[in-house]
């Protein structure tokens, strides 16, 4: 919000020119991007934190532990696993 109020302010000092269209859609666009990465950022955390909670409980039950880390494998190695798990193997 005191991005756009800064914003406006020197728009109007310097009567909404070009010039300022151009340089406050830039920084918009970059303020747009840092706040994109650093929500990524911040899931890609929450998740991997998800992930080692889950990790634990596997290996804390008499599940199979050949899921644990089950996240860094390939997307056709997950479904090989989902088709044994629905076959009973």
């Amino acid at each position: 919000m005191l991005t756009l109020v800064v914003g406006f302010v020197i728009g109007f000092t310097l009567h909404f020119g070009e010039t300022w269209s151009i340089l406050f859609n830039m920084y918009l666009s970059l303020a747009a991007i840092v706040i994109a990465a650093t929500i990524l950022i911040a899931q890609r955390r929450d998740t991997d934190a998800i992930q080692a909670k889950l990790d634990q409980i596997i290996l804390a039950t008499d599940a199979d532990n050949k899921l644990v880390g089950i996240e860094g494998t390939s997307i056709e190695e997950i479904e090989k696993i989902r088709d044994q798990q629905r076959r009973g193997a």
